[in-house]
């Protein structure tokens, strides 16, 4: 498989255009990003390999592979280029978010960020009993 180099001047322009095509498409869509930083980072930096590599952004949680059929083409499962088809059919509209989870409804962050606020609180909460049963 060709490597990228993500230092390279032409993956760094390519990772500028894949965040403007995914602000695009949050738009479009009436979409958000995730609460979850790291994976939209992560989703991101794979749909600009994959445009680099393969020619188009295939979602990243799915294989390329070549198409026989077309000859110096590629596919993916279900031909899962972003945004696709599932997450704007059935995903997005039925758990709120997609299969990579960048996207999401404003509903579904809401309930993100909540849950991650309860967690910290909690981590909080069993460090200060840590604490105190240290400190007895």
């Amino acid at each position: 498989m060709q490597q990228l180099d993500m230092n390279s001047e032409e993956f760094k322009n390519e990772l500028i255009k894949t965040e403007k095509f995914t602000d695009k498409v949050c738009e479009s869509q009436g979409w958000v990003y995730s609460a979850n930083e790291d994976v939209n980072e992560g989703v991101t930096l794979g749909l600009a390999r994959h445009r680099l590599l393969f020619g188009k952004r295939f979602c990243p949680c799915f294989m390329v592979e070549p198409d026989e059929s077309k000859p110096g083409k590629f596919k993916s499962s279900d031909d899962r280029i972003c945004p696709c088809k599932p997450a704007i059919e059935k995903e997005i509209p039925e758990t709120g978010t997609c299969h990579c989870q960048i996207f999401c409804t404003p509903e579904h962050k809401e309930e993100q960020i909540k849950e991650q606020e309860a967690t910290a609180l909690a981590k909080e909460e069993i460090k200060k009993v840590s604490v105190e049963e240290i400190s007895q």
